[in-house]
């Protein structure tokens, strides 16, 4: 303890020549923690989000130390904090899921392990208690087989857990075993027939399948339940747009970018689809609008291209054309209307 007691000397200097500094009251507040000081650790960490409430790691460290006092809600009210201020805070998110397991809430465990481990693969662990979370460290680490294994096991120990049901269903969806990822996702239904997630995981699958019916129930079902899921109008729009739906592709995507005003996807499709309808001037403002939004995607300057030939302006395609095979010189399709357009017009000028 000897080092430990030369730092907390250190940081209790660094206090008295500067008492405005979180970090040394975050850092002595480290050291009382480590020698099991509880109460002082929370007293320095208190002191260092006085002084500055944006410190995430103060209120990380906070909860660490509620957490070991086993005072779980306001160690989740911490880290919940910590979360809120770095949103990328990869242990806050997994401390909090341990914590809510214990409490049983599975639900908010879920998605704070799984958080946890998009961003940080190495918090995968394979011995929590319940095979729920089992199951997603092996899902995290692709071990697809093993995690319907664990998730099963979860759906004897509690039959009545739609997320169990969900989670095994979206392990089927990866293994390319729609009609088992379709059935899980039902059963999820079933028991938490007003979450939408479950239903927009199964339109996916209903895609694949090709039950294209089907899916667009699902999507419309969730616009039901929520009407600013924004994947849900987007994805219904493109299936709209590809069944030549005109209209109700442009509503969707109208939707999409009302809900998501940067979403260049919905405006380059909403594009597409006024040039179905041959209303071109409202094609070239989306696209525009798109290429300003993401002026790298050379599959827009393309799409931007056509329009303005169908229009007549040769000088305008050639230039999206052209533009679009810098940005990606492997670009068949541009190369293609590129020559195209050279022959029809630069060669007759």
């Amino acid at each position: 303890m000897g080092e430990i007691d030369r730092a907390m000397g250190d940081y209790t200097k660094a206090i008295g020549i500067d008492p405005n500094s979180a970090q040394a009251y975050n850092n002595r507040g480290l050291a009382w923690k480590l020698k099991g000081e509880l109460d002082r650790a929370i007293k320095d960490f208190t002191e260092a989000i006085k002084l500055n409430s944006n410190f995430a790691d103060a209120y990380y460290n906070r909860g660490q130390a509620h957490h070991a006092k086993l005072e779980i809600d306001r160690a989740i009210e911490d880290y919940t904090q910590a979360i809120k201020l770095d949103p990328d805070f990869a242990n806050a998110y997994y401390f909090r899921g341990l914590l809510y397991s214990n409490k049983g809430e599975h639900k908010k465990a879920v998605a704070d392990y799984s958080r946890a481990i998009d961003i940080n693969l190495n918090l995968v662990e394979e011995c929590y208690d319940h095979p729920l979370y089992r199951g997603i460290a092996h899902y995290a680490k692709k071990n697809l087989d093993q995690a319907i294994k664990e998730f099963s096991k979860a759906v004897e120990l509690e039959p009545k857990l739609a997320i169990t049901y969900n989670r095994k269903g979206l392990a089927w969806y990866y293994k390319e075993d729609l009609e088992r990822a379709i059935e899980d996702y039902t059963q999820a239904i079933e028991l938490e027939p007003d979450e939408p997630e479950f239903y927009f995981n199964r339109a996916l699958a209903w895609e694949d399948k090709g039950e294209i019916d089907k899916a667009i129930e699902d999507y419309t079902t969730i616009i039901g339940l929520n009407k600013n899921y924004v994947e849900a109008y987007n994805n219904r729009g493109l299936i709209y747009y590809y069944r030549g739906e005109y209209d109700k592709a442009i509503e969707d995507f109208t939707h999409t970018i009302e809900l998501l005003p940067k979403y260049v996807f919905a405006h380059h499709f909403r594009g597409l689809t006024w040039r179905k309808k041959g209303e071109l001037d409202k094609a070239i403002a989306d696209l525009t609008h798109a290429i300003t939004l993401d002026p790298e995607d050379e599959t827009i300057y393309n799409s931007r291209g056509l329009i303005w030939e169908e229009k007549g302006e040769h000088a305008r395609a050639l230039k999206d054309f052209t533009r679009a095979l810098e940005l990606n010189p492997k670009f068949e399709e541009a190369a293609t209307n590129l020559n195209r357009i050279t022959k029809k017009w630069v060669n007759k000028v």
